[in-house]
C-alpha cells in the first residue's frame, strides 16, 4: 500500500501545476487592471505604471507565472493585492469555515441519504420509493442559489426560526481558536455561542446538502439492488436471519463501495461549490473570497484559493481509495 499512495502523492504534482497554469491564465484573460481597480478613477497614468512595475504586472505574462510557480512550491502564493497581507493569512481566515460548512453538508446528507436509499432499495416500486425518487431528482435539478434563496424567505422571513446570515448573533463573543465556530465554542464552553452558531449555520447546511444527498441516495439505492440480487443475500435470507441484518450487515456491507466514492467526490465538490452558498448567506470562507478576489483582479489570492482546494479534491480522493481496503478486505493495493 506504501508503493500505491507515494504513486499517488507523485502524482498530484502534475495536476497541481495543470490547475495552476490553467487559472493563471483564466484569471488574466478577464478583461479589468488591478492597478486601475486599486487606485480607483483618481489614479494618475504615472501612478498607474508605477503601481503595474511593483506589482509585477508589467512584466510578460510568462515571466509572471514561473515567479509565481516558483514561489508556491515553497508554500509561498506572495501578497493579496487588495489586503497586502500575505496570501496565506486570508487562505488561513477563510478556510476553517469553509470546512466546517463542508463537513456539516456531506454529514447531513450521508445521515440521510444512506438510510433513504437502503430503504428505497428494499421497497423498490413502491409508493414510498417513487416519492423519494421525485425528491432526489427535485435535488438533484434546483440550484443552490434558488434552494439557499427559498430557505431563507420560508424559514428565516416568512417563518423566522434560522438567522438568514453571518456566522454569530450580534453581541456574541467568540475567541478564534481553530476558526470553526461551533469547534471554538465547544472548547471554550461557550453555550450560547454554540447555538448562536448552529443556527447561524442550518441553513447553508441545508441548502449545500441538497444535491449531495440526492445524488448518494441515488447511488445508495442503486447499489443495494445490485447486491441484493446476488445468491449469498439469497442463501442468508434462506438461514431465517433477519431482515434487518441481511440488508445493513449483508447487503449494504457489500455496496458500500461506490456510495465512499460518491460520498469521497461529493465532499470535494462542497469544499470547491461553497462559493455560492457562502455568497448567499454572507459567510466568511473561501468561496466568498474566491469572489471578492475575482472582482478585484487579486490574482494571487485567486490562485492560491484554488490551488488549495484542488490540493485538498486530491488528498480527498486519496483517502477515499484508501478507504476501499478498511471497507472490503478483498481491496489490495501495490
Amino acid at each position: 500500500m506504501l508503493t500505491y499512495v507515494l504513486r499517488r502523492f507523485a502524482a498530484v504534482f502534475p495536476v497541481l501545476i495543470g490547475v495552476s497554469l490553467l487559472v493563471f491564465i483564466g484569471i488574466h484573460l478577464i478583461p479589468g487592471d488591478p492597478a486601475q481597480i486599486l487606485l480607483g478613477d483618481k489614479g494618475t497614468p504615472q501612478e498607474l505604471e508605477q503601481l503595474r512595475r511593483d506589482l509585477g504586472l508589467d512584466q510578460p505574462i510568462y515571466v509572471q507565472y514561473w515567479r509565481f510557480l516558483r514561489r508556491a512550491v515553497t508554500g509561498d502564493f506572495g501578497r493579496s493585492l487588495r489586503t497586502k497581507q500575505p496570501v496565506w493569512h486570508d487562505i488561513a481566515a477563510s478556510l476553517p469555515s469553509t470546512i466546517e460548512l463542508s463537513a456539516a453538508a456531506i454529514l447531513l446528507a450521508t445521515t440521510v441519504a444512506i438510510p433513504a436509499g437502503v430503504l428505497v432499495a428494499v421497497r423498490r416500486n413502491s409508493i414510498l420509493d417513487h416519492g423519494v425518487m421525485v425528491a432526489v431528482l427535485i435535488g438533484i435539478s434546483m440550484p443552490v442559489f434558488w434552494t439557499g434563496l427559498l430557505l431563507m424567505l420560508l424559514v428565516g422571513v416568512m417563518m423566522p426560526i434560522f438567522p438568514l446570515s453571518g456566522v454569530l448573533d450580534d453581541g456574541v463573543v467568540l475567541s478564534k481558536i481553530t476558526g470553526m465556530y461551533l469547534v471554538d465554542s465547544l472548547l471554550q464552553s461557550n453555550w450560547v455561542a454554540f447555538r448562536s452558531a448552529l443556527l447561524h449555520l442550518a441553513l447553508p447546511t441545508i441548502t449545500l446538502a441538497t444535491i449531495p444527498t440526492a445524488v448518494i441516495a441515488r447511488m445508495t439505492r442503486s447499489a443495494m439492488l445490485e447486491v441484493l440480487g446476488q445468491d449469498y443475500i439469497r442463501t442468508a435470507r434462506a438461514k431465517g436471519l433477519a431482515e434487518r441484518i441481511v440488508n445493513y450487515r449483508h447487503a449494504l456491507k457489500n455496496a458500500l463501495i461506490p456510495v465512499v466514492t460518491v460520498v469521497g467526490l461529493q465532499f470535494g465538490n462542497l469544499l470547491s461549490g461553497a462559493v455560492i452558498t457562502e455568497t448567499v448567506f454572507a459567510r466568511p470562507g473561501m468561496g466568498r473570497l474566491a469572489v471578492i478576489s475575482i472582482l478585484f483582479r487579486d490574482y494571487p489570492v485567486v490562485e492560491g484559493v484554488v490551488l488549495v482546494v484542488a490540493t485538498l479534491f486530491v488528498l480527498l480522493n486519496l483517502a477515499t481509495d484508501l478507504l476501499y481496503a478498511i471497507i472490503d478486505p478483498r481491496v489490495h493495493y501495490t
